[in-house]
């Protein structure tokens, strides 16, 4: 769909969906999305949520689908959250735990 919403923020930028959640009755899908290195987080979740319809229009022009579920966007923070964790494993503090339970 690169170029196919006419929005330039979306169509100007990558956008990561790291995971699609949908409903058992497959009437919703829940998008979690990441801007290409986090930039513009917010401008993009606006054009993503403001061009929904758009984007739906466009998925199901390239999908067949017997239900075409309603889109939710939402910000994937499991980067953000990973990111953390790798760096409290790599601190000076938790390195020390490690070395003395070698001992």
């Amino acid at each position: 769909m690169f170029g196919e919403t006419h929005v330039p923020e979306l169509d100007g930028g990558s956008i990561t969906v790291s995971e699609v959640r949908i409903s058992p009755d497959l009437k919703n899908a829940t998008v979690y999305v990441m801007p290409l290195a986090g930039s513009n987080k917010e401008t993009i979740m606006a054009a993503l949520k403001e061009n929904v319809n758009r984007i739906r229009y466009l998925m199901n022009q390239k999908v067949i689908l017997r239900f075409s579920p309603k889109i939710f966007f939402k910000l994937d923070t499991s980067f953000e959250v990973a990111n953390r964790i790798n760096t409290l494993l790599q601190s000076d503090r938790v390195r020390q735990d490690i070395t003395k339970d070698e001992e």
